[in-house]
């Protein structure tokens, strides 16, 4: 039996430079520099967010955030 391709599957493959190229490609605003800050799981996961956010809402589509992941954050910017 042959499992199926999923998002995940796709990604594990991808190499880094894929996975960079690819969330560029859904949000040009992202610099190289900024994305190089991020280690290859944060990275692969911001491209599966991106990936589920860009298909049509239904059932099948819900994004689940993982475990650990808060669901609002805030940044206190203090000089």
């Amino acid at each position: 039996m042959v499992a199926p391709v999923t998002a995940s599957t796709q990604l594990s493959r991808m190499s880094r430079e894929q996975i960079i190229d690819r969330i560029r490609s859904f949000n040009p605003t992202a610099s190289l520099g900024y994305l190089g800050g991020f280690d290859n799981g944060a990275l692969a996961q911001y491209l599966d967010h991106l990936m589920t956010a860009s298909t049509p809402r239904s059932e099948r589509t819900a994004w689940q955030r993982p475990a650990g992941l808060r669901a609002i954050t805030m940044v206190d910017a203090r000089d």
